[in-house]
């Protein structure tokens, strides 16, 4: 698992508060959806920020102020991939130091920070960013580092659960060619050619950076012409999928900051093959 966090090749307490509320899947401004290494800087102490790192396990030395959240706890590893439960989640962010007037900025290894913007995305918190560039682009620029915040201030986080943003196998299978919906796979050539789902198309998750050395993003309007050439449009929504469900958070993300509806299909091919569903080669 801890491998496939990293970029590869081509890149590398206070009590929860509870309330969930179902909400529709929904078009997210790309506004304050990314933010440069050189506003970080800038903003460093602003209290407001939160500056979350999040992977398998963490450098000695981060940016000067970030929490180290590991990707294990942000994700269940047995019995199916998939988000803790809410009441959990939501614990361990507030033990991270997040509340509702937080702005996250979260940055780490790319499939972790995609599912880190993801959970909180379904938890429907409305200021969270991902930094373009990362722990790569900061490195690179020398700038600050420091140990991570040991036991930050737990956060108070109520929620509002966008149920919608994740979805499942009879969403996906609810989706017909041409309908409003894209179904995007986001693993390797290789992967998708050995066996997909039916009407999927392949759009590997490393194609939305613009950057082969650090995960640095494409501009909007770029990652917009690279989803309408795979079938989703402005008004269009992308359910992104992939082994199961971080290489598709990368995506989702992407996808978000192009300004398109977007979807995780949590479980993802695994989820897929374990139902014992069609599979298109």
């Amino acid at each position: 698992m801890r491998n496939l966090l990293r970029l590869g090749p081509v890149l590398t307490l206070v009590g929860a508060l509870i309330i969930p509320v179902t909400a529709t899947a929904q078009q997210t401004p790309s506004k304050d959806l990314l933010v440069t290494t050189a506003w970080l800087a800038e903003h460093l102490r602003d209290p407001a920020i939160v500056l979350v790192w999040t992977g398998g396990t963490p450098p000695s030395q981060l940016i000067p102020g970030s929490r180290a959240l590991p990707h294990e706890r942000l994700m269940t590893m047995t019995d199916g991939h998939d988000l803790p439960a809410v009441g959990d989640l939501v614990a361990t962010l507030q033990n991270a130091g997040i509340s509702n007037d937080s702005h996250v900025v979260i940055y780490g290894e790319p499939m972790a920070a995609g599912w880190l913007f993801f959970a909180l995305d379904y938890l429907g918190h409305d200021h969270v960013s991902l930094l373009d560039g990362g722990l790569e682009k900061w490195t690179l620029e020398r700038r600050a580092f420091a140990a991570p915040v040991d036991a930050p201030a737990a956060g108070q986080l109520r929620t509002n659960v966008r149920a919608a943003q994740k979805a499942a196998a009879t969403d996906v299978q609810a989706s017909t060619p041409g309908g409003g919906v894209g179904v995007l796979d986001a693993r390797t050539e290789q992967e998708y050619a050995s066996g997909h789902i039916p009407g999927a198309i392949w759009l590997e998750w490393q194609n939305v950076f613009a950057d082969s050395s650090m995960p640095v993003f494409k501009k909007p309007e770029e990652l917009a012409a690279l989803f309408a050439q795979a079938g989703v449009s402005p008004g269009n929504t992308a359910i992104t999928y992939c082994a199961v469900g971080l290489r598709a958070s990368v995506l989702y993300f992407a996808a978000k900051y192009a300004g398109l509806n977007a979807r995780d299909y949590v479980g993802s091919w695994s989820d897929w093959q374990r139902r014992g569903l069609p599979v298109e080669r």
